[in-house]
């Protein structure tokens, strides 16, 4: 039964509950992305280390080379962290699964992946023009 929870032969749907909490919890958390980039602007450079660092990881994904492609994904969620405590988190997610290396790439690559479009949201309008995405990377997520 998905979105019920059992307790004492009684069933609750806490549907209702869930997409509330989820809303609280994504505002909370661009709010704390917006003053963190107000506080430490991210600058272009930092932009491109993000790019150049996912581009790799990408590059060594594909050639089947995983322990090298998390280190090069792992390497870009951490420039200009929103949260410092991310990586470490989801790295602690995934040992406790049963997931085969290319997996945990996967995983590694979705987050930096966000991470660097997060990072172009925190450039204003002239500093994008400043760092042209790369198109391999375009190209890559379009089938996500």
């Amino acid at each position: 039964m998905t979105g019920l929870l059992k307790s004492d032969g009684l069933v609750w749907d806490l549907a209702p509950f869930v997409f509330p909490i989820k809303l609280f919890l994504f505002v909370c958390e661009v709010k704390e992305r917006k003053e963190m980039t107000e506080k430490y602007p991210i600058t272009v450079d930092e932009v491109r280390d993000a790019q150049d660092s996912l581009r790799t990881g990408i590059n060594e994904h594909e050639g089947k080379n995983f322990k090298e492609a998390i280190a090069a994904f792992k390497k870009s969620a951490m420039i200009h962290p929103f949260d410092e405590k991310h990586i470490s988190e989801l790295e602690t997610k995934l040992k406790g699964g049963n997931f085969k290396l290319q997996q945990e790439s996967i995983a590694y690559m979705g987050c930096a992946a966000v991470h660097l479009n997060e990072m172009i949201h925190g450039l204003d309008e002239d500093q994008k023009q400043e760092v042209p995405i790369d198109d391999s990377l375009t190209n890559a997520f379009k089938d996500w």
